[in-house]
């Protein structure tokens, strides 16, 4: 079985911004509820050099484990 390569934190990071400059849409997919963001909210996400976060209200959620969809 054929293992798929991970992406490091700033990685991830990087891909999201790209995607989102390029115009295009990133689904974050908590247990309750799923938020899509544009490029408007590019400057929302953010990393430390193990962990991702989006700033949500006042606060940063950690997205180290929860699955992020890109769209167009």
């Amino acid at each position: 079985m054929a293992e798929y390569p991970t992406m490091t934190t700033p990685e991830r990071l990087a891909a999201i911004q790209r995607h989102l400059t390029a115009g295009g849409k990133v689904m974050v997919v908590t247990y309750t509820k799923g938020t899509i963001y544009t490029k408007k909210h590019l400057s929302l996400f953010s990393s430390t050099k193990t962990d991702l976060f989006v700033q949500r209200g006042k606060r940063k959620e950690c997205l180290n484990l929860t699955p992020i969809r890109f769209s167009r």
